[in-house]
């Protein structure tokens, strides 16, 4: 397990080669923005919003008690507006994000692109060479959820820990070495054309970048993510070959994975540098910056979602996503937020919310322990009447 030290820095750390500074367009966010600020004392509005994160309700009003807020954060136009924390929690104390560390792992790939380390385009077997049965299999694949490996992404549901892939990962071969416990995958599929949640592919996202990166693989979350951000709560569990584990075990502060999300919000800049690749940069998809690809559907997802209810397969690049019916053919799934979204969603209800429409980045920490999911729709009604009341337009 790694921490990150204390400090913000003034200039972005590298930690080989020439300098990369690529100017934004726009400012982008101020990492020091939120170092000692304080959120507003509470207001009635706020209290409204405060009281439904406490006491959720399903859209027909029932109250859901197993649905426990730890901690939620909002900030719009990069001020911190509302900040409240229950059942122990504060803002000193980190949260697992399970799944949201996904994520993270768009942003550590999107910074190899940008380094020129990456090319979405080449196959996995380009960069690990154990792996050359993974030929097929592009790194844009593993990024949108469409590998077509034979992964089996279940936990309890009717097999053995050793038949699930997740859980061999996370808790029986994985730990002493996430390289060996990925060896046995082959495609089932065609690669690209067919979409299925794994963690599988962040695993092997995460080894990329461990081989690429080399022995500079172990900071780099730290030097050319966490600390730009001014991130100082990050962890990431890795494994006894010191492979971090893409899909689960990361760790933050709310205001720390707040601050994550602010980066997306401004299109990937920090403190006027592009920190993700800019329109342009990206091989092969030169019309979108690294925010858009984020948030662009695939084939694969768009082959998921005809003749189905469309949540919860609408995915981006390691980003839940919410797809304009001009692009998917069908209603957005959440009907009471705006298109072009993204979420970065882990397990229990951890939930990091980029809105651009509406200048605003939520975090939601949690602990639901039930099998109904966080009424993702409810919660943006609630975040709607919230931000009309307080003038937020």
């Amino acid at each position: 397990m790694r921490k990150l030290s204390l400090g913000i820095p003034l200039a972005f750390i590298l930690m080989s080669g020439p300098l990369r500074a690529v100017p934004c367009t726009k400012p982008g966010f101020d990492p020091k923005a939120w170092t000692d600020a304080q959120a507003p004392t509470p207001d009635a509005h706020d209290q409204k919003l405060i009281d439904f994160m406490q006491k959720p309700t399903r859209p027909d009003g029932t109250f859901q008690k197993e649905w426990q807020t730890d901690a939620v954060v909002i900030a719009y136009q990069d001020r911190i507006e509302l900040e409240a924390y229950f059942n122990g929690y504060g803002a000193d104390k980190k949260h697992l994000l399970w799944s949201g560390t996904k994520s993270i792992f768009n942003a550590l790939a999107g910074i190899a692109v940008a380094d020129g380390k990456l090319d979405p385009n080449k196959s996995v077997a380009d960069y690990l060479p154990r792996f050359p049965h993974l030929n097929t299999v592009k790194i844009d694949h593993l990024l949108s959820y469409s590998s077509g490996l034979n992964w089996k992404e279940t936990y309890e549901e009717n097999l053995l820990p050793q038949q699930s892939s997740i859980t061999n990962l996370l808790y029986g071969l994985g730990p002493r070495s996430i390289e060996k416990a990925l060896l046995p995958y082959r495609p089932s599929f065609r690669p690209g054309s067919h979409w299925a949640y794994s963690s599988g592919d962040t695993a092997f996202l995460s080894l990329v970048l461990k081989n690429i990166y080399g022995p500079d693989y172990k900071d780099m979350p730290w030097k050319r993510l966490f600390d730009p951000l001014g991130i100082t709560s990050a962890v990431l569990e890795a494994d006894a070959e010191g492979t971090y584990f893409g899909p689960s075990y990361g760790y933050m502060k709310a205001r720390d994975f707040l601050r994550f999300g602010a980066l997306y919000l401004h299109d990937g800049c920090v403190a006027g540098e592009a920190l993700l690749p800019m329109k342009g940069t990206i091989p092969g998809f030169t019309n979108l910056s690294w925010v858009e690809f984020s948030m662009a559907p695939t084939e694969a997802v768009l082959n998921r979602i005809k003749g189905k209810v469309p949540w919860p397969d609408q995915t981006g690049r390691h980003f839940w996503i919410n797809l304009p019916s001009d692009l998917s053919g069908k209603a957005p799934p959440y009907s009471r937020a705006p298109v072009n979204i993204l979420i970065a969603m882990g397990h229990w209800g951890q939930r990091l919310y980029v809105i651009p429409a509406w200048n605003m980045v939520v975090v939601r920490f949690a602990n639901d322990r039930t099998e109904e999911f966080w009424a993702e729709d409810n919660f943006f009604a609630q975040l709607a009447s919230w931000r009309e009341a307080k003038g937020f337009l």
